[in-house]
């Protein structure tokens, strides 16, 4: 754990250059050298609270601003920012006006995710019904003017998916990775239980014109591919490492490492953590699962050439075959398992790094007040360039909380 826990204190933080020339580049912050290498260990402090176990979704811009939504059973959601002193305040994004702005003040539903893109501008989806009638929209909310947007209708959500009325099983997920600085897509992941399927769009300039849902490749028709149909927020955007063309230097031939975006998503029945290639389609399985928790958020940017998840106290994953093999169920405790991919005592920090997966430990983890380290359960996790850490929330307290690396 040590040498990878000093790997992800010592990375530079990795500010992804443009892909291609009609991305919108945003301007990067500067970078803080890291604290002195030494033994770490992760502190968590309660940022503001929020209702415990709830479906939760949160946002940080690049100014450092936090905004979480949280899904309830009345249809009625609205978006907080944290103001001064990390007091939650209500923003102009609320169920009410999506269905304001798409005609349908008598209808009802949820902001299912929350995505931000260029001039911190905040991205949606939201679903839900109006009698008999689906409604679904991709729309845009500019908070520096309070302004709202519908960018995709439900007629162009149904066609583009080829859901048809199916739509109304499916949940709908925005996917960005906020530490990509150079690449403006946005990916829409919809799924229900008979299957998954990803969209992208450009959200071109800012201003809020219609936007063009555009299928990848087909994933889960590759062979081994798991079918992208899990219902819990399983799929995050993160880096990927690319060879370029190798040079020449005085100390001979080197291949370097160009980041690119990918998605990355847990196949909790297979206990398999799988990359996709946006831009191919192709998925790769990239790491066992096996033996942690299931309690766990899809992997982020450590801000470097790796990637984090959070980890709480749970059922383990295991597949059909491994867990007949152990002669175990899935409600054993990890500790049970003779060989799971990394031992550890949860809750945890899981930090997968050049193919090895190592962790920071519950004994390793200073919870502030307001966060009972027993019972942790991570539900949503994010990078923050700007402190070098990352924000997260805690179903268990309902604590919006921030992590950090420190030497002790």
């Amino acid at each position: 754990m040590a040498a990878g826990a000093a790997r992800l204190l010592a990375g530079a933080l990795i500010l992804f250059m443009g892909a291609g020339g009609c991305e919108r580049k945003e301007h990067s912050p500067p970078i803080i050298d890291p604290p002195a290498l030494g033994h770490t260990y992760a502190q968590i402090t309660a940022l503001a609270p929020a209702s415990a176990g709830a479906r939760t979704h949160l946002l940080i811009d690049s100014l450092g601003n936090i905004y979480f939504s949280q899904e309830s059973e009345r249809g009625d959601d609205v978006m907080f920012t944290l103001a001064q002193g990390n007091v939650p305040q209500a923003t102009g994004l609320t169920s009410n006006a999506i269905l304001k702005a798409m005609g349908q003040p008598r209808g009802e539903g949820n902001i299912q995710s929350l995505a931000i893109g260029a001039e911190d501008n905040i991205y949606f989806f939201f679903k839900g019904g109006c009698g008999r009638h689906i409604l679904a929209a991709v729309g845009q909310y500019a908070p520096r003017q309070a302004q709202l947007r519908i960018l995709a209708s439900t007629a162009s959500i149904e066609a583009a998916s080829g859901m048809g009325d199916s739509l109304e099983l499916a949940r709908g997920s925005l996917l960005r990775d906020n530490l990509a600085l150079g690449y403006a897509t946005i990916y829409l992941w919809l799924r229900h239980t008979d299957g998954g399927l990803i969209l992208n769009f450009n959200p071109g300039d800012g201003r809020g014109a219609a936007i063009n849902l555009t299928p990848l490749g087909a994933p889960a028709a590759n062979p081994g591919s798991p079918p992208l149909n899990s219902m819990l927020e399983d799929m995050s955007c993160g880096p990927m490492f690319v060879p370029v063309a190798p040079s020449t230097t005085a100390a001979g031939a080197t291949t370097s490492l160009t980041p690119r975006p990918a998605l990355y998503y847990i196949d909790r029945r297979g206990a398999r953590l799988w990359r996709i290639n946006p831009e191919s389609g192709q998925t790769t399985p990239i790491h066992s699962l096996y033996g942690v928790p299931s309690i766990l958020t899809p992997p982020v940017s450590d801000g470097h050439a790796g990637l984090i998840m959070a980890a709480g106290e749970s059922p383990f994953l295991a597949n059909k075959s491994q867990l007949e093999m152990e002669a175990v169920t899935a409600a054993d405790a990890p500790e049970q398992l003779s060989n799971p991919v990394v031992a550890a005592a949860y809750p945890a920090l899981l930090h997968l790094l050049d193919g090895k997966l190592s962790a920071i430990g519950k004994d390793d983890l200073r919870c502030g007040a307001g966060i009972p380290l027993e019972g942790l359960a991570p539900a949503a996790m994010l990078p923050d360039r700007l402190t070098r850490g990352w924000i997260a929330y805690d179903a268990a307290s309902g604590q919006i909380v921030r992590i950090t690396l420190t030497n002790k």
